[in-house]
């Protein structure tokens, strides 16, 4: 997205919103939520495709602090990734029913109301329960089997939401402040944690 952004922009255009974005970069096969993020940022919910569109239902301000660690076994991309969704059964209804509660009741309804817990738990459940669908294409429900001692670790120790990007291997630790993210690194001190941010409205 940054490459046909910079392109555009050099050659003295703009990007004309995200469906333009979409055909020049060749991304939104499955999801457009990588191309929303780039146009906006912020803590967005996947409403599925519209007319070839992807949808937006949410964006709201995730909260606290993230941690974001890029390390650990390579997540599948490319034709390996085709071929695991190719291989995978249709997700059952009642897994994908508690995926939409979550989103919506937990994840999404604790950012705006700012309940960190209520947030922080629903993301972290989204997470293992995706992963228990995708386990027999990843090996595991984390691509990196050492972040399930991982996450019980920070877990005990401060409120957090743990959750793998995709495939991984990039995993998020959210945090309410940046004393919290000092105790994640005090428990996990195995870990590189490549970026600490703090998380402002649409940044």
């Amino acid at each position: 997205c940054g490459v046909v952004d910079a392109a555009l922009r050099a050659g003295g255009r703009t990007l004309g919103g995200v469906v333009e974005l979409a055909a020049l970069s060749g991304r939104g096969r499955r999801s457009w939520l990588g191309l929303h993020g780039y146009l906006g940022g912020g803590l967005m919910l996947d409403a599925g495709q519209t007319n070839g569109v992807g949808v937006l239902a949410s964006r709201v301000s995730c909260p606290g602090v993230v941690l974001l660690s890029l390390g650990g076994r390579e997540g599948l991309s490319g034709t390996r990734e085709e071929a695991a969704f190719a291989d995978l059964p249709p997700m059952p209804a009642e897994a994908s029913g508690r995926l939409c509660d979550l989103a919506v009741r937990h994840v999404i309804a604790g950012a705006m109301s700012g309940d960190f817990r209520l947030f922080a738990d629903g993301l972290t459940e989204y997470g293992l329960l995706a992963g228990e669908f995708f386990k027999a294409a990843q090996g595991g429900r984390f691509a990196d089997p050492a972040w399930e001692d991982r996450l019980h670790r920070i877990r005990e120790a401060v409120p957090a939401a743990v959750a793998q990007s995709s495939w991984g291997p990039a995993v998020a630790v959210i945090v309410r402040d940046k004393q919290d993210a000092g105790r994640v690194r005090e428990v996990t001190p195995e870990v590189d944690y490549t970026a600490i941010m703090p998380v402002s409205p649409n940044a």
